[in-house]
């Protein structure tokens, strides 16, 4: 079909004649009039309606401006970093967390290992359950999680039952696990694949692993280095760094991300099984050092 004007603009083929006539109207709209339908192309005389995306982003409508993504990065470090100072606060407490609740032996491992436990078997699915129906929201999901059992574990102080403080501790490796895979999932929809800038996110929140690990260990052992009995602030201030950090993830996440564009569906079944296989296998590897591996319930796991 010839162009219709003089300036890098054409009208497309709609498969009818063209009858009437092009106007051009104030938001430089194009309005084609043919025997079937008005059919409305949105064009400019300088640009055209499909302006090729220069932003880093694979929507160059997800930040407003650098200070919003860069709130977005930091938001993504700081989960990873939280992440790797929940498994180790409570480690370098472990001692001081016993003698509060005068544990049994068997019992002293899980003041530590119920928080990596559940962690380690519910990430196999939270990532999807990201990506099915939306990975803000469940991020969000897991902040109100940890920050909420966080307290409680703190709070478990006072009714002197190390099994309540386990169960705490395993509801915190919950919401972590709703946390880090969908802050990567979020950073794989945003950036362009094999884009500079999003190797060097991914690069800054796999730094942040070790550094969690380091500070969340000495953050706790200083913390009760005076005053043993202070220990549940070490959980308080972990709900609080996790409130903050929620509060910027709320703010700086685009809320346009698409959510399941290729129609995924979740095998409940096949979940299921996985986290009852993953948590069963890491009950035995670390409850078979204490009991005995050749205890009856050990064996039959």
């Amino acid at each position: 079909m010839r162009p219709v004007f003089k300036e890098k603009m054409s009208v497309q083929s709609t498969g009818s004649p063209v009858i009437d006539k092009i106007s051009t109207k104030a938001e430089d709209k194009v309005v084609v009039s043919t025997e079937d339908e008005d059919v409305t192309t949105v064009a400019s005389s300088n640009n055209s309606i499909q302006a090729p995306n220069d932003s880093p982003w694979q929507d160059p409508t997800y930040f407003s401006s650098f200070g919003r993504e860069l709130m977005f990065i930091v938001t993504c470090m700081l989960a990873q970093l939280l992440n790797q100072a929940g498994q180790t606060h409570a480690l370098t407490i472990m001692n001081v967390l016993s003698k509060s609740f005068d544990s049994e032996s068997d019992k002293q491992a899980w003041l530590m290992a119920s928080f990596p436990l559940v962690a380690g078997s519910f990430i196999l699915i939270s990532g999807r359950l990201g990506d099915i129906y939306g990975l803000k929201k469940m991020l969000m999901i897991g902040y109100v999680t940890i920050i909420v059992w966080s307290l409680i574990c703190g709070l478990s102080k006072y009714s002197n039952n190390d099994a309540f403080f386990i169960t705490c501790r395993a509801f915190q490796g919950l919401g972590i696990a709703f946390i880090l895979p969908n802050v990567m999932g979020l950073v794989g929809h945003v950036y362009k694949v094999g884009s500079t800038r999003k190797n060097l996110v991914i690069s800054f929140i796999g730094a942040c692993a070790p550094a969690g690990g380091m500070f969340g260990g000495l953050f706790g052992g200083l913390l009760v280095n005076e005053d043993p009995e202070q220990w549940p602030w070490v959980f308080y201030a972990f709900a609080i760094a996790f409130f903050l950090n929620s509060i910027l993830a709320w703010y700086s996440i685009p809320n346009n991300i698409p959510t399941n564009v290729h129609g995924f569906s979740m095998d409940w079944t096949g979940s299921v099984l996985a986290v009852i296989g993953l948590i069963l296998f890491n009950f035995v590897w670390n409850q078979a050092p204490t009991a005995g591996w050749g205890t009856a319930y050990i064996i039959a796991r």
